[in-house]
């Protein structure tokens, strides 16, 4: 351990990160040493350090990596984000990524589902976010959106792309070809596709000219097919770039203050080595893996059912980045789901209105209503009233990862005016007159076991006799809500936020006071403010429900779900389900007040399943 101290004290940066591995051939000596490193001031031996430790399962390892890796002011990161594309009536357009914002507003869902995004929410538009993985070496990520943006424009022709806006267009095409010295062999390429396509025989006819050795036109995606057959992939790029654009590129990330990330081994590439996460579970070493042989991939598509869905999942994570036609066929349609795996879905919440201006969210899941639609043909559910599963996984943590970052993202771009309040549960109506000497009226709780008729009743009763006494009535509503826009200051005290400096307690205008207070925490710093003002007062845009799997599926784990198609598709449901469910099944049976085609829907539900609750 002294030679590895020694060895590290006069060697550069990069040979510093080669060398920490060896710290794990040293005990205790060692792990103690890459627990230092994670407060190390460069990023890239913390970063290592925090991916070493990984595997140590000791408690002390996991205290200190729990947090995260930590990124100081001044640090960073680099992504590697795909370009977003829009069609109009005839062509797509491209919108290049940009640092500040990585959506796009789209017209459909079917226009873009076979884009390679993840489709975050759809409305009468959709906001789409590209695959963006992150590292720590400029140089890497660089490499690795040329790469991708290569690996795009094979799939993509120009074609589809306006190209027919420029002024002097074949003058323009024939100088490019010149200055990449192809001219001759693009216009014999030309020539070609003008017979098949009976265009030399149009000229021939319009020009009187026996035998045409030139073409009349030379189009740009006869250039781009030229590049594609004889494999200039180099110019192919060049070409790109110089009509349309890049389909990939690298922004930086640089940190404003002291920040912890965890950093999830499946999907992020924060790191500037591999994960090596297949020999965790396989011990199969990650390089040997990319080699793709016959056995190794074997092993993993026997994996692919497996009893436990931990090791189908990875299997298939695995698979995904193996260039092999058996390998993509076998997780073409995703991850094998049997009875009784339990998933972690994340949902969106669905978005309600109320009687006054505002709209509230719906963060929960009412399975019983979703049942009904299925039993019932005039039952109407509204897709957007209601929470909807987007993503599912196998593991609890990246589940609530994504749904935070999702809620994050929502909150930014909030559209409709939110209820914000937060009602205080505890609230006695007739406790809180008996504290401030006001008389209570015993007939206004006249509705047996309807509490929150009472209430309603007491509290309208309540408000008229002290309509004159404002302080009075401040105090009554801020025992009925703990959090309220005319009372904001108490949302800021509980997050430690100086009240007086942000807000003009003088004015009198309440609404001034919240939205300087929405300003506040819509700073870019502020974000997880931001987000806890929503939870607090709103409440969650996005969430995790552990469910578990009725019938076996095949589901891309990860991957948006496509909510009105993959609803029936995927049946999961929460443990207390099955009870609820089941009396709502045998309450439509026994009705007879009930349509003769939902009563047999819901016969037929029960005999499908094996509900224990259920005595037949």
């Amino acid at each position: 351990m002294k030679e590895l101290l020694k060895a590290m004290s006069s060697i550069s940066l990069a040979e510093k990160v080669s060398l920490l591995p060896q710290a794990l051939e040293h005990g205790e000596l060692g792990i103690d040493f890459l627990i230092d490193c994670l407060e190390d001031p460069e990023l890239e031996i913390r970063a290592t350090a925090y991916q070493l430790l990984q595997d140590i399962k000791s408690q002390k390892v996991q205290q200190a990596i729990t947090p995260g890796i930590l990124f100081n002011p001044g640090d960073k990161i680099y992504h590697v984000v795909q370009s977003s594309m829009w069609f109009n009536d005839s062509f797509y357009s491209l919108y290049p990524s940009k640092t500040d914002s990585r959506e796009i507003n789209l017209c459909t869902q079917d226009d873009y589902r076979y884009q390679g995004y993840k489709i975050v929410s759809f409305e009468e538009t959709a906001y789409i976010i590209g695959y963006a993985p992150y590292y720590l070496n400029y140089d890497r990520a660089k490499s690795k959106a040329e790469s991708l943006h290569r690996k795009e424009i094979l799939k993509i022709s120009i074609g589809e792309f306006d190209l027919f806006n420029q002024k002097d267009q074949q003058k323009v095409i024939n100088q490019w070809c010149q200055r990449y010295q192809i001219l001759e062999e693009v216009k014999t390429l030309q020539i070609e596709r003008d017979k098949q396509t009976d265009t030399v025989q149009f000229y021939q006819s319009q020009n009187d000219d026996d035998d045409l050795t030139e073409p009349e036109y030379i189009f740009w995606f006869t250039v781009e097919e030229y590049l594609k057959s004889s494999q200039k992939i180099d110019l192919l790029d060049q070409l790109w770039q110089d009509l349309i654009g890049k389909l990939a590129d690298v922004y930086e990330t640089c940190f404003q203050k002291k920040t912890y990330l965890t950093i999830d081994q499946y999907y992020s590439q924060i790191l500037s080595k591999p994960e090596g996460i297949s020999r965790y579970l396989f011990g199969v070493d990650e390089e040997e893996l990319s080699s793709s042989s016959e056995e190794e991939i074997n092993l993993l598509l026997t994996a692919l059912n497996n009893s436990k869905l931990e090791t189908r999942s990875l299997a298939y994570q695995l698979l995904q980045g193996i260039d092999s036609e058996k390998a993509q066929q076998a997780i073409y349609q995703g991850v094998k789901l049997k009875p009784g795996d339990i998933i972690y879905s994340v949902y969106q919440s669905g978005i309600g209105y109320t009687d006054e201006i505002y709209y509230y969210l719906r963060d929960d899941i009412d399975y019983l209503s979703r049942l009904l639609n299925q039993i019932e043909n005039d039952c109407e559910y509204n897709y957007r009233e209601y929470s909807q599963r987007i993503y599912c996984y196998t593991d609890k943590q990246k589940a609530e990862e994504v749904a935070e970052a999702l809620h994050r993202k929502l909150v930014q771009s909030i559209k409709v005016p939110l209820e914000w309040r937060k009602e205080n549960l505890e609230f006695d109506a007739k406790q809180w007159c008996l504290e401030h000497k006001i008389p209570y009226n015993n007939e206004w709780g006249k509705h047996k076991h309807n509490w929150e008729k009472n209430t309603f009743t007491a509290i309208l009763e309540i408000k008229y006799l002290i309509r004159d006494d404002e302080k009075l009535t401040d105090n009554f509503r801020r025992s009925r809500y703990i959090y309220h826009p005319k009372h904001i200051d108490t949302w800021c005290k509980d997050n430690h936020i100086c009240y007086e400096q942000i807000c003009d307690e003088n004015n009198t205008d309440y609404w001034h006071n919240y939205r300087k207070v929405l300003d506040y925490i819509n700073l870019p710093e502020n974000i997880e403010l931001l987000s806890k003002f929503w939870k607090d007062g709103a409440g969650q845009f996005a969430f995790v429900k552990e469910e578990i799997v009725q019938q076996t599926v095949y589901v891309k784990v990860g991957h948006q779900l496509d909510c009105k198609s993959e609803e029936d598709k995927l049946f999961a449901v929460s443990k207390e389900y099955e009870a609820q469910a089941g009396k709502l099944l045998v309450k439509i049976l026994e009705d007879r007040k009930s349509e003769q085609a939902s009563r047999l829907k819901a016969r037929k539900i029960l005999q499908e399943f094996d509900w224990e609750e259920i005595p037949f």
